[in-house]
């Protein structure tokens, strides 16, 4: 008998629930552009360790639900229900009832089908103010900065990620102890190189690294240069743990979880950065922690919101077609101009009252800082 070796390289992805469908010849990657980083978990409760357990082991597609999104307390992600403890079965009959499953439900989309009293232009106008609502939410994404809250605010947050082997059916990397070898992850820090740098591709990665006089940030390379994904020397590393969950082919697989500790952020914020000279930066010394704190939490986001606004009015004005003079975006299956630019005003009026609502709540954001912070301020304005 021939045995071929194939050379495979140990790669991080997202946990495989994440990305990974069953096929016939296992497992293989779902439709994606390409396959998803490390994930951020968030829960709500102290017991989020079970939680999370329970998840995997009960259904693991299911942890999707539990990626954390950005959210404000005035608006707060919603949290997921609990999830049921699957029945044990055996492969047989796992496969009978997956089946079942999915048979019911083709179904029922196909019932929801035949019961569909709405016209084919209601059905459009529908799927386009889906459309519309779905690219708002990724423009959202795409602008508004994840904050992790703290425990005291009831937010636990765990890192997710697989280490797998980059061959098909891709299986569990293994991690040799005898040989040193361990896995952990690391917290990097973004900076821009000017203070007018927004473009957060082109910043700088700093590790929090040890040094004589405790520890520091230290800038690494850029961000998307491969030489920051390299481990700094002395950098700070949390350790990750293994969860054992059993994978749509019923076989037995991994997830490496990690908890993030929130409560260090005064310690990350407080400690100084250096650049690659060595040289710390006159900046970082200079900024006290209530000014770092004015502009993680009202600063940044009003800076966000800016940014967004501009990246709207651009998304309005760009792809567009004249029409008696005025520009008119082309909007997919739109064949009369009064209705696009009928929808092109919706759109703009939609995103002046939605810009108007974000610049209600960081000025909100600015009052309540400037009533817990500065309260001398606060009572003369007041």
């Amino acid at each position: 008998m021939v045995t071929l070796a194939v050379e495979s390289k140990s790669k991080w992805y997202a946990p495989l629930p994440l990305w990974a469908q069953p096929s016939s010849l296992g497992l293989r990657k779902k439709p994606f552009p390409e396959i998803p980083l490390p994930t951020i978990f968030r829960f709500d409760n102290d017991d989020f360790m079970e939680e999370f357990t329970s998840i995997i082991s009960n259904d693991p597609m299911a942890i999707k639900n539990w990626i954390a999104r950005y959210e404000t307390w005035r608006e707060p992600m919603p949290s997921p229900r609990p999830v049921a403890k699957s029945p044990d079965l055996d492969k047989l009959e796992f496969l009978y009832s997956r089946t079942k499953h999915k048979n019911e439900e083709t179904k029922s989309r196909q019932q929801l089908v035949d019961e569909a009293v709405l016209s084919g232009k209601q059905l459009k106008q529908v799927k386009d103010s889906d459309q519309m609502l779905a690219n708002q939410n990724r423009e959202l994404d795409t602008y508004n900065i994840l904050k992790l809250y703290q425990p005291a605010q009831q937010r636990f947050y765990m890192v997710g990620a697989s280490l797998v082997c980059d061959i098909p059916g891709y299986p569990d990397s293994s991690v040799d102890s005898i040989k040193g070898e361990k896995v952990s992850y690391v917290v990097r820090r973004l900076l821009p190189q000017s203070a007018d740098n927004t473009d957060v591709e082109s910043w700088d990665e700093y590790a929090f690294v040890e040094g004589e006089n405790g520890r520091f940030w230290k800038q690494v390379a850029a961000h998307t240069n491969d030489s920051a994904r390299v481990l700094a020397p002395g950098e700070e590393q949390y350790p990750l743990f293994p969860l054992i969950y059993k994978d749509p082919c019923r076989s037995e697989r991994k997830i490496l979880g990690g908890i993030i500790p929130v409560g260090k952020r005064e310690t990350w914020l407080g400690s100084q950065v250096q650049g690659v000279s060595g040289a710390t930066e006159g900046q970082a010394e200079e900024t006290t922690p209530l000014e770092r704190l004015f502009i993680n939490d009202v600063l940044a986001p009003w800076k966000n919101m800016i940014v967004h606004a501009q990246s709207m009015g651009k998304g309005l004005d760009g792809g567009s077609k004249i029409v008696n003079g005025q520009p008119v975006p082309e909007f997919p299956d739109v064949t009369n101009e009064t209705d696009a630019a009928a929808d092109k005003g919706i759109l703009y009026i939609e995103s002046r009252d939605q810009l108007q609502t974000i610049s209600w709540y960081v000025l909100l954001d600015f009052a309540l800082f400037l009533e817990k912070y500065l309260s001398n301020v606060w009572k003369r304005i007041a």
